[in-house]
C-alpha cells in the first residue's frame, strides 16, 4: 500500500497518493506507518493545505519521536511557519 502511494506521489498526483498513505495504517503491524504519516504531511504542503501538513507532520514527531525522519517533518514545520 506504501509503494502505491509513493507511485502517485511521484507522478505528482497528490490527492490519490494521500488516499493511498491513509490506508497503509488499515494493515495490522505494517512496516511502513511512520513513512506513510511523513508522507500524509508532505502531501498536505503539495496540495497547498499548510494548517493539515502542520497538525500532520506534528503527529509523526508525537507518534514516532524516534522515527528516523522526524528532523526532516521538523525542518518541513520550520519551513511552514
Amino acid at each position: 500500500q506504501y509503494w502505491m502511494g509513493e507511485s502517485y506521489f511521484s507522478r505528482g498526483q497528490y490527492d490519490v497518493a494521500l488516499e493511498t498513505f491513509y490506508k497503509v495504517f488499515d494493515f495490522p503491524n505494517e512496516n511502513k506507518e511512520d513513512d506513510a504519516q511523513l508522507k500524509i504531511g508532505i502531501c498536505y504542503i503539495k496540495l497547498d493545505d499548510t494548517n493539515r501538513a502542520k497538525k500532520e507532520l506534528q503527529k509523526y514527531i508525537d507518534q514516532f519521536p524516534q522515527g528516523e525522519f522526524v528532523s526532516k517533518a521538523e525542518s518541513y514545520l520550520r519551513q511552514l511557519d
